[in-house]
C-alpha cells in the first residue's frame, strides 16, 4: 500500500490483469495486439515493476507468462526494477532459489514456445534465467 506513496503525481502505473488479453478465445484480434505489445509496455515503464506476491495463492516463479514479464523487466529495468511486494525478504529468497522455467507451468504449449524462445534470447539459455 506504501509503494507508490512518495512517487510523483504524474506516476503512471500498469495494472498486467486488467491491460493485457491473455485469453485469445475472447477476442483473438485484441489478444494479439496485447501480447505484440507488451514489450513496447514494459520498456515504456520506466521505474520497472511492481509484483504483489500473495503464496497462499499462487508463486508467480511457477508460472511462464510471470517469468515472461520478469524477463521483460529484467532485459530493460535490471533487477532493481523488478520491485516484489507483500512477502518477507527470506520468503523472495526462496522464490528466487525456485525459479525454473523448465518446470513452469503454461497453459499452451506454443505460449510456452514462444516466451522460452524470449528468455533465450535476452539470457542465452533458459537454465541462466533461472
Amino acid at each position: 500500500e506504501t509503494f507508490l506513496a512518495s512517487a510523483a503525481e504524474e506516476t503512471c502505473v500498469w495494472i498486467d490483469c486488467v491491460a493485457v488479453n491473455q485469453h485469445e478465445d475472447t477476442n483473438p484480434t485484441q489478444n494479439a495486439y496485447d501480447v505484440a505489445a507488451f514489450k513496447d509496455v514494459v520498456a515504456a515503464c520506466s521505474g520497472g515493476m511492481i509484483v504483489l506476491i500473495d503464496m497462499a495463492r499462487c508463486n508467480p516463479a511457477t508460472r511462464a507468462w510471470c517469468l515472461h514479464e520478469w524477463d521483460y523487466c529484467l532485459h530493460f529495468h535490471g533487477p532493481d526494477g523488478l520491485h516484489m511486494q507483500g512477502i518477507s525478504s527470506d520468503e523472495l529468497a526462496a522464490i528466487v532459489q525456485r525459479v525454473s522455467f523448465v518446470k513452469a507451468e503454461c497453459q499452451y504449449s506454443r505460449d510456452r514456445a514462444m516466451i522460452e524462445q524470449k528468455i533465450i534470447k535476452h539470457h542465452g539459455s533458459a537454465q541462466a534465467f533461472d
